[in-house]
């Protein structure tokens, strides 16, 4: 039986999620989505999900997604600022119909995990 790797990180890293492909309509085509959007909760912590999106001629007004080409998006965190644990997290594209230009209605939705540890920091004597 084969396991399934998880990215492990030490907090206070940088982590950069991104689109591992381009966004494509059904015919193949690529294209950006009306809307890009990651989110992520972290196990164990209460219910809170940190969202971010990125729509098509707007962007992210966080700065936190940014387009990387055409189909391809991606977003830096610094882990110091979220909480430790495993990480679920789902990078997904949807039409909106005040944006409207994806004509394909694309909808798009990948899962994934990885694990942010606490860092080691030096005892004070």
């Amino acid at each position: 039986m084969q396991g399934i790797t998880v990215n492990t990180y030490i907090q206070g890293t940088s982590i950069t999620i991104a689109t591992s492909s381009p966004f494509t309509a059904i015919d193949g085509t690529i294209i950006d989505p009306d809307r890009v959007w990651i989110a992520f909760q972290v196990d164990g912590v209460a219910s809170q999900t940190y969202t971010f999106h990125y729509d098509h001629g707007i962007g992210d007004t966080t700065g936190t997604i940014v387009r990387t080409g055409l189909g391809l998006y991606q977003a830096t965190f610094d882990t110091m600022n979220y909480p430790t644990g495993v990480w679920n997290y789902s990078i997904a594209c949807e039409p909106v119909s005040t944006i409207g230009n994806d004509t394909t209605q694309t909808k798009v939705r990948n899962d994934y995990s990885l694990i942010v540890v606490p860092g080691v920091f030096p005892i004070a004597e």
